[in-house]
């Protein structure tokens, strides 16, 4: 598509569509990055922290009517305010002037029956904000749903044609997974337990209910996962944290104390010639000392 507007104009002109999302002309892939935004904006006017949230952030480009908000270091929605309100925290001074389309049909705010939530739905969502005794919404936001038509074969574990780890101890094979999934990209899809509720069929699974210990199916699925024995040779260090995206998406609500993910024993070291260094804050307390004796390089965290 060709940019027809320049950025000195500061004209802002969106497309939008379940699949694909563009802001003059430039395409914007999830997660929305802040440098993308500031190169098509220009610098925002306002950044505002949560007080309470203090990982949230608001971006306001006051000139162009437009928000952004951030958490956790990424850009999850963008918002167009059309109409503004005394009542409203962290408005531009200016309203939404430019041009939005959605599935190529042109936009206007004006001729939105009040009733509709939801103006475009798919990975891309397009949907009204409005304030519960307005007969108007205010703004539209624009975000990611990464979890719109999950494949159904998408956490569906295929049997290797070719030789497999056989662990011993699983929470060693989760340090393993940490690596090859998360750290290396190596074993794919990255395993992201979110999506896996929604995913999966057999049960609802509570998300409030359930949010503090490890989801049996999830579990369940990582310990059937085969790993192939041709990664083994790329493991060559270990570093345990409970912040790891492993533990993040085994327990929804996890505290990092739990001493659920202890690895109970180095009997799978065999399997990994090249590990070498070996960082732990899930261990029983002989695990150091028998690492050492293996001549692996080994402390706590």
């Amino acid at each position: 598509m060709i940019n027809i507007f320049s950025k000195k104009d500061k004209n802002i002109c969106i497309y939008c569509t379940q699949q694909d999302l563009e802001i003059n002309g430039v395409s914007i892939e999830y997660p929305i990055q802040l440098n993308k935004l500031k190169r098509l904006f220009g610098k925002p006017n306002q950044v505002l922290t949560d007080e309470k949230y203090t990982f949230t952030k608001t971006y306001v480009w006051d000139s162009l009517g437009i928000k952004a908000l951030e958490s956790l270091g990424s850009i999850h929605s963008i918002q167009c305010i059309y109409s503004n309100s005394k009542r409203l925290k962290n408005s531009p001074k200016k309203l939404f002037k430019g041009t939005l389309f959605l599935n190529n049909k042109l936009f206007i705010i004006e001729e939105q029956k009040s009733i509709e939530k939801t103006y475009l739905q798919g990975f891309w969502n397009v949907g009204k904000l409005q304030l519960p005794d307005d007969n108007k919404a205010f703004a539209v936001n624009i975000w990611y749903n990464k979890y719109f038509k999950i494949p159904e074969n998408k956490y569906k574990i295929q049997p290797l044609n070719e030789p497999e780890i056989n662990f011993t101890d699983f929470n060693f094979k989760l340090c393993i997974l940490q690596i090859l999934m998360y750290e290396r990209e190596l074993l794919l899809p990255k395993f992201d337990i979110y999506e896996f509720i929604r995913w999966y069929k057999k049960r609802s699974i509570n998300t409030e209910e359930e949010r503090f210990e490890p989801i049996p199916e999830a579990l369940d699925y990582l310990k059937k996962l085969p790993i192939p024995m041709r990664f083994a040779g790329e493991i060559t260090e270990i570093y345990q944290d409970g912040g790891n995206e492993i533990y993040l998406n085994t327990c929804l609500e996890c505290e990092g104390y739990e001493d659920y993910w202890n690895i109970t024993s180095i009997e799978d070291l065999k399997h990994f010639p090249n590990l070498k260094k070996v960082t732990l804050c899930y261990a029983k307390d002989n695990i150091m000392a028998e690492l050492i004796e293996m001549e692996v390089e080994a402390k706590w965290l």
